[in-house]
């Protein structure tokens, strides 16, 4: 039943914590415009000519095209007992905050890399779609294709670059891969930990990619708006 609305201080928690604890949602971009989106990029470009002094310059057809932005909602309900409903209101909003934050994020972080486009968000795996690189040879992922792999990145994307994977991949064949000198390239630190970088870049788990699967990039292209901040009733 619609009762009284969940405060607004509960709600500002609940986004803070999402986003610093969400894997995906801290590396992307994140907006918080209230209606849908339509944002300008680049479409066919042309380079910049190079011109004699007093020769008039020449019209290239150049274009913009757009991305679009449209809202989707998440919604999750919480069954509270009488025994919850009984605790002081400290414990209690720290309760509905753990809870919506611990399945939306999971939600959340799952959109952005295999959303399908089709009643709800697009994700990195479909956008990327037939451009996708395919470096693993039949023998299995090596240190070649690895290099391969960071190569296909255009240097203006590479600076802000993260590597990530799940985390399967990550220890069972990532961990393993050696350099030309037989040296391996992914670090760990004393206590089994790999050190967060690997040949220079961040890597980031996330069970969310599919296995044998590298996703190279920087995230901050990907582009999720809330249109609305989560709201409820109790």
């Amino acid at each position: 039943a619609i009762g009284k609305a969940v405060p607004t201080l509960t709600m500002n928690k609940i986004i803070e914590k999402l986003t610093q604890e969400s894997v995906v949602l801290s590396l992307v971009t994140v907006l918080h415009i209230p209606s849908n989106v339509s944002m300008p990029v680049e479409g066919t470009t042309n380079d910049v000519e190079i011109k004699a002094e007093g020769a008039s310059a020449t019209d290239k057809a150049d274009t913009i095209d757009s991305i679009n932005l449209t809202a989707y909602k998440l919604i999750k309900t919480i069954s509270i007992t009488a025994e919850v409903k009984a605790m002081t209101i400290d414990a209690f909003e720290d309760f509905i905050v753990n809870q919506l934050v611990k399945k939306m994020k999971a939600k959340i972080d799952y959109l952005i890399i295999n959303g399908t486009g089709s009643g709800q968000p697009t994700g990195i795996i479909t956008a990327i779609g037939e451009n996708a690189e395919d470096t693993a040879a039949s023998t299995g992922f090596t240190y070649a294709d690895f290099m391969t792999l960071l190569g296909a990145l255009p240097s203006g994307y590479a600076k802000g670059a993260t590597i990530m994977a799940n985390r399967k991949f990550i220890y069972e064949t990532i961990a393993g891969l050696l350099d030309d000198n037989k040296r391996p390239i992914f670090k760990l630190e004393t206590d089994g930990r790999f050190e967060g970088k690997l040949l220079g870049y961040p890597v980031v788990s996330n069970d969310d990619v599919p296995d044998d699967t590298i996703i190279f990039g920087d995230f901050a292209y990907y582009f999720w708006n809330f249109v609305q901040e989560p709201n409820g009733h109790s």
